[in-house]
């Protein structure tokens, strides 16, 4: 994989006191390319043959980039276009949220909209399945193994942290348009991500 053209920055968390900061966080830039393109090198390469559960929450999405929901539509057209199992709820505002491990809290009452979708690796290494990906924040679950589609879509929004963490290989979070990622494991070390990423330190 071609990351020398980015610039990537790969940190640890070593802060004990907040355990709610994911493990790693990685920082991507490009001059040129589609961010989401760049998002898309870098999760086929952490992710290896894995399948890949993909989850979008309207919490997520900021909403300049979201007018009128037309990004969150869009991924939802695509994904339903490609046949994939999915899940689509909505819930009520919890007044408060996590992106990168910071809770985020909000006054405002309102419906949440939530979508996941299991991409099996075949359709994932289309390559044409990145410019489907959304520019607003997205979360990837990776998987340690196939799985049954249509029985862990129907659960996943129902697991706690501790069973997630202990179901999938890596949680990442990304938000394409920002050019970050936070990354959740308890399989992968940094010398693992150096070897995926093809970086000799924490910057490619």
């Amino acid at each position: 994989m071609p990351f020398k053209k980015y610039t990537l920055k790969l940190k640890e968390n070593n802060n004990i006191i907040n355990q709610n900061l994911p493990r790693f966080s990685l920082s991507y830039r490009t001059k040129r390319e589609d961010p989401r393109h760049v998002s898309y090198d870098i999760i086929t390469a952490l992710s290896e043959n894995s399948d890949i559960i993909i989850e979008l929450d309207t919490n997520f999405f900021d909403n300049k980039l979201n007018i009128d929901g037309q990004c969150f539509q869009r991924f939802i057209d695509a994904a339903k276009s490609l046949g994939l199992t999915h899940s689509y709820k909505e819930f009520a505002s919890t007044h408060s949220y996590s992106i990168f491990g910071f809770r985020v809290e909000s006054s405002k009452k309102k419906q949440i909209q939530k979508f996941v979708v299991y991409v099996p690796h075949d359709v994932w290494k289309n390559e044409s399945f990145k410019d489907k990906l959304p520019i607003s924040g997205a979360r990837y679950y990776i998987t340690n193994y196939p799985m049954e589609a249509e029985d862990i879509i129907n659960k996943i929004l129902t697991m706690d942290d501790k069973e997630i963490r202990t179901t999938f290989k890596l949680i990442i979070f990304d938000f394409a348009f920002y050019g970050q990622m936070g990354i959740v494991t308890d399989v992968l070390n940094k010398d693992d991500f150096h070897r995926l990423l093809g970086c000799k330190n924490d910057g490619c």
